[in-house]
Formats: structure tokens, sequence, C-alpha cells
């Protein structure tokens, strides 16, 4: 996601070609960073064998959660990369959100620690979601929610959509702008 804000910005020749859509960079984008991501499980699965812990079917979850994750980070680049053409400090507050979503995003806590009052915020996060989903098939070997991940999904689908009619309905002021 830090890295889709300058797509349309960086690659301006490319955004200006005629038969060129500007939404592949995105997914190009995506994909790569998806690549060095894929590259780095199987060092996750062994580190999971080297300190015991279960190595389980449930593992046949990681491309739903993938899939979802992708989803979710193709609509918020369309949507960041789109804004940052007209508004260049979109990056820039970009960067600072997903500093702040990390420290709210219980990565290297338990989201049982969260008290009842902030159960919600867990809840209606999809990237808390799907870490929490990612840690409960690697790193306990049960299942997701799967309420939870449909909801993710179902949020992620939703932002896509967004994303493709934000970025469709800016796509010609976009190529001007730049």
């Amino acid at each position: 996601v830090g890295s889709g804000g300058s797509l349309f910005t960086n690659y301006r020749d490319l955004v200006r070609r005629p038969n060129f859509e500007p939404w592949t960079l995105v997914v190009v984008n995506v994909f790569s960073n998806l690549t060095n991501y894929l590259i780095f499980v199987p060092v996750l699965i062994i580190m999971l064998i080297v300190y015991d812990r279960p190595v389980t079917p449930n593992l046949l979850f990681f491309p739903v959660l993938l899939f979802i994750q992708i989803i979710l980070i193709v609509g918020l680049n369309l949507v960041i990369a789109t804004f940052n053409v007209f508004y260049r400090d979109v990056q820039y507050i970009t960067t600072v959100v997903l500093m702040l979503l990390f420290y709210l995003t219980p990565v290297f806590y338990n989201p049982d620690a969260l008290g009842d009052p902030y159960r919600f915020i867990y809840i209606s996060n999809p990237i808390a979601i799907l870490i929490g989903s990612y840690r409960a098939i690697f790193f306990y070997g049960s299942a997701p929610d799967m309420y939870l991940v449909l909801f993710a999904f179902l949020f992620s689908l939703a932002l896509l959509v967004i994303g493709y009619f934000v970025y469709n309905h800016e796509l010609s002021d976009v190529i001007d702008a730049i």
C-alpha cells in the first residue's frame, strides 16, 4: 500500500500512452510485492517446524486469505494512486496512516489482550482480521473465524468496487493532470 501512492505520477509516460490502462500499474505493483511476500512463506513454515508449531491442513486457507488481501490492497491502491495525482500529499498521509494502523493492528500483541470496549475496533478492521486469520492458520494450526473472514472479504470487495469507480470516474482527469 505504501508504494501505491506514487504509481501514476512516477510512471506518467506510461499513463499518457493511448492504449495503456493505468490500473495495470496497480496490479503489477501488488503482484510484484506479493512475490516478495511469497518468497518468505517457506521460511515461515520452516520456522514453525523448528519451534514445534503444528503444520495442519488449515494451511489450505492461506490462498483464500491471500486472495482477500490482494483484493483489499488493489482497492486501496486504486484510491490512493488516483487521489495522489490531484493531492500530492496523499502518499505521505498514507505512510503516516499505515504507521498508525500498524500499531492499532494486533501484529505483535494478542488481540485477546484488548478489552471488550475495543473489540469492535478489532472486528471492524479487515487488516486485523486477516492478520488474526494468518496467525490462526500458521501459528496455532486452527481454522480462522469464517464470519470474520467473510466480513473481510465483503469489505475488501466493496473497497475494490469503490476504488475502481473512483479510478474510472477520475481517469480522464488523471491523464490530464499528470
